[in-house]
């Protein structure tokens, strides 16, 4: 039976795929694919982070870290929806932007409340409904009030 390819061409091959140059062969086109993949993946990723950029909601509460600084408690209102993923974490980076000074929403039992509102109106009707003074509020609305008839526990 003859052969499809003559005896030169045969030799050549063998001569040409040894085992070294068949293993750098795949090894390069290996690193290829994935090279392609993770820059494919890389794009995925930095779409998605300027979709939703990082917020550091802690920020509101600048300004008020150094009236803080011998205050192991605060108390803490707000009117938004605790259940939301945006006002949890709202919450849990204003207790970073504060600390050591821990955030309680159990606001009645200190002396010190921040008010954290959707309006100033509504911060200050629940500073009027305590019986307390204003004492500041930062650039955000979020305000610092005291209460007048705070008995410590």
């Amino acid at each position: 039976m003859p052969s499809l390819f003559s005896q030169e061409t045969i030799d050549f091959f063998k001569r040409a795929l040894t085992p070294q140059k068949i293993f750098l062969t795949v090894l390069v086109i290996a690193i290829s694919v994935n090279a392609f993949n993770f820059g494919e993946a890389l794009q995925r990723t930095q779409r998605k982070r300027k979709a939703v950029p990082f917020i550091f909601y802690g920020i509101i509460f600048s300004g008020l870290e150094n009236i803080f600084k011998d205050v192991k408690y605060v108390g803490y209102f707000t009117d938004r929806d605790q259940n939301l993923d945006e006002t949890a974490a709202e919450f849990a980076q204003a207790q970073y932007a504060i600390a050591p000074t821990i955030l309680d929403m159990n606001y009645q039992k200190h002396e010190l409340i921040l008010l954290d509102c959707t309006d100033e109106t509504v911060a200050m009707a629940k500073v009027k409904e305590l019986g307390a003074i204003p004492l500041k509020r930062n650039k955000f609305g979020i305000i610092l009030a005291k209460q007048r008839k705070w008995k410590s526990d």
